[in-house]
């Protein structure tokens, strides 16, 4: 590695990244919201979830998980998190096996791993109150 070059385990997101939300809609590494695909489109990466979640907070102040489109109402909104959330732990732990001397791959899944379990937990206590409908 040379001079000028960032260690390779810093992730950051480049100026014309943006991550597509649904409903013909994108969020620039600065949390604006756009009307048409001006930029590069990414995908949500495990190591890049909390990059995104505040250009979200940063541009909206609303979370990240609130600006994809198709969300009805909160119940939908908690599901779909807890889904993005095991996708990318899923992705994390496939980078982490395939290498497993990928320090960054290994620190992102506890995190991941400590949200989804909360994430488990929460929807589990409001069933148990009656808050949600199995059936669904």
């Amino acid at each position: 590695m040379s001079r000028n070059e960032p260690p390779s385990d810093i992730i950051a997101l480049k100026p014309n990244d943006i991550l597509g939300l649904g409903g013909n809609r994108w969020l620039t590494s600065e949390g604006r919201i756009l009307a048409a695909e001006l930029g590069d489109t990414v995908e949500l990466q495990p190591a890049t979830l909390e990059l995104w979640e505040a250009a979200a907070l940063y541009g909206t102040g609303k979370p990240l998980i609130d600006l994809f489109a198709g969300l009805s109402h909160t119940t939908d909104r908690r599901v779909r998190e807890l889904e993005m959330l095991e996708d990318l732990q899923f992705d994390a732990e496939a980078v982490y096996a395939a290498n497993p001397s990928n320090e960054h791959a290994g620190r992102v899944l506890k995190p991941l791993k400590e949200r989804i379990d909360g994430s488990k937990t929460d929807l589990l206590i409001d069933l148990g109150r009656g808050g949600l409908d199995p059936i669904d």
